[in-house]
Formats: structure tokens, C-alpha cells, sequence
């Protein structure tokens, strides 16, 4: 296998089966980013190039098209995250990081499978305000999360700006997973209120920079209509 004839720490495929049960076990071929390679290819990249491709969505963030090496894994302690949505992310990014080979496969090498009764599918209610807090309570974990392993990281001390673009990236994947399906059913107003206070919940100087840029998003997105 590529795994072993490279020793790679992990291996992606760039293009994945999609077995959806929610829309009638229809099955597609989908690639998993924009440009996927053409044959078997051995990545080995500094640390800088790396976090340019996952900044770049070059880097399929999810962890179900890719194998890992345990003892990477273990040697990085590297382990999923304990937030409640989208722990996958931060965990395909620390191996990112930490990853000095990875190879990349052109072709499907598996099947996900969108199972109608699954945990994700069934993690949005009706109620945005029932939901709210483990949305909120996502984002801030995550972001201190991510803030705290790339303190430890001496190119992100060197890069800030690579830092804050990371950052960025969660912040706006919370924001289009989480929250924008609920915006326009909310006035701005209500929707300012509801926020500020489950982000006053944690004891974060960001907390007002948090509520106000998911209010200038929404308010960007509904003036744009």
C-alpha cells in the first residue's frame, strides 16, 4: 500500500463515494477538494507549505478520506477533540501541522455513508434557542483550543497572521454550519441579544468580538439580499 511503501504519516484519497440514505441511497463520486492530483503522490513539505494548503482548503479537513499512523498519532499526542460539532477539523489540522509526509490518492478508496438516523443528522432541532448554547459552547471551545496548540508552535509565533487566518477558518465554519441555517428566521435584534449572552457564559475577552462579528456577518448577508 502507499502507507507502507512511503511510510507516509497519513493518507488522504481526493476522491471519496457518497452514499446518501437521506436522499434515496443515491450514490456520487465526489472530489473531496478542487484540485485533486492525478497519480499517487509522496508530500513532503515544511511546515509552512502545509498550513498554506490547508488554509487554501487544499487539504480535505475531515478525517473519513484518510488513513493515519498510529505512532504519529501517539507521538504527537494527537486525539480528537472533546467539542461537540466538527471535532474532526481541529484533529486533520493538528496532523497537519505535525505531518512531514503525507501521500495523496487520485482515486475513491472508500464509501461515506450519510445514514438518515445518524448522530449528525439528527444534532440540528427546531429550536434554535435549545440549541444555541452547544453551538456557542463549539465555537469558543474550539477556538481556545486551536489558540492553545498553536501558542505552543513556534512557526505560528513567527506567522501570526497564519495564526489568525486558522482562527478564522473555525470561526467561519462555525458560523456557516451552526448558525447562519437559523439567521434569517430571527430578527438581528433578538438574534444580537441571544448571542451575547450565551457568549458572556465564558470568561473570554473575545466574547464581544465573537457576538459582534456573527451579527456583521448576518447583517452583511441579509443586506446583500
Amino acid at each position: 500500500s502507499a502507507a507502507e511503501k512511503y511510510h507516509a504519516d497519513f493518507v488522504c484519497t481526493e476522491k471519496i463515494f457518497l452514499l446518501d440514505e437521506t436522499e434515496n441511497n443515491t450514490v456520487s463520486l465526489l472530489e473531496a477538494i478542487e484540485n485533486p492530483v492525478e497519480q499517487i503522490t509522496l508530500e513532503q513539505l515544511s511546515i509552512a507549505e502545509r498550513v498554506d494548503m490547508f488554509s487554501k482548503s487544499d487539504i480535505f479537513p475531515y478525517y473519513w478520506n484518510k488513513i493515519v499512523r498510529r505512532d504519529f498519532l501517539l507521538r504527537n499526542e494527537i486525539k480528537f477533540s472533546d467539542i461537540p460539532l466538527s471535532p474532526d477539523w481541529i484533529y486533520t489540522f493538528k496532523c497537519t501541522v505535525f505531518a512531514e509526509k503525507f501521500v495523496r490518492i487520485p482515486t475513491a478508496a472508500n464509501v461515506y455513508r450519510v445514514r438518515a438516523d445518524s448522530l449528525s443528522q439528527g444534532a440540528r432541532s427546531s429550536d434554535f434557542k435549545k440549541d444555541l448554547p452547544r453551538y456557542v459552547e463549539n465555537t469558543v471551545k474550539g477556538m481556545d483550543e486551536l489558540d492553545d496548540f498553536m501558542s505552543r508552535i513556534d512557526f505560528f509565533q513567527d506567522n501570526p497572521e497564519m495564526k489568525l487566518t486558522i482562527l478564522n477558518m473555525f470561526f467561519n465554519l462555525c458560523y456557516q454550519n451552526h448558525f447562519l441555517p437559523w439567521s434569517k428566521k430571527i430578527a438581528l435584534e433578538e438574534l444580537a441579544l441571544l448571542l451575547d449572552s450565551e457568549f458572556r457564559k465564558y470568561p473570554n475577552a473575545l466574547v464581544p468580538l465573537l457576538t459582534q462579528s456573527f451579527v456583521w456577518a448576518d447583517q452583511y448577508l441579509r443586506d446583500k439580499e
